[in-house]
Parts: C-alpha cells; sequence; structure tokens
C-alpha cells in the first residue's frame, strides 16, 4: 500500500477555549493544539488503495435506521 500521503501532509492549529471567561487575558498555555487533513486528500488517497478496491461502492444507495426511517 502506498503511503503517497506522507507523514507531513497534516496541518495544525490551535484552539482557545476560555476566550469567553478571559477575553483579555489569554496566554499561550491557554490554547490547545489540534491536528488535522484535507478530507478531499484523504479520500483520493483512500480511493488509489488497491487493499479497498473490492469493498468500494460508487453508486448511490438508500439507508435505513432500525425505525425504517430513511437516513
Amino acid at each position: 500500500m502506498s503511503y503517497a500521503m506522507g507523514f507531513n501532509s497534516g496541518k495544525s492549529g490551535k484552539v482557545c477555549y476560555n476566550r469567553l471567561a478571559y477575553p483579555n487575558n489569554i496566554r499561550d498555555v491557554d490554547y490547545t493544539r489540534f491536528s488535522y487533513r484535507n478530507p478531499v486528500e484523504c479520500i483520493e488517497f483512500l480511493i488509489q488503495q488497491p487493499a479497498f478496491r473490492k469493498h468500494m461502492s460508487y453508486a448511490t444507495a438508500k439507508e435505513f435506521n432500525d425505525a425504517e426511517e430513511r437516513i
């Protein structure tokens, strides 16, 4: 399986959950770092993988929950 996306394909950002509680007193330690990737690039990567080829479906499908409601 090819790992064309590489380990460095991810991006990162910072978010502060205490911004409303302390709007004028935010320090660097108040931020939480998170990592993410572009979902379109992830899908393109998965579609290329021969191991998943037999399990992919490109046709539309109707999905229902246990109460027979369409989801």
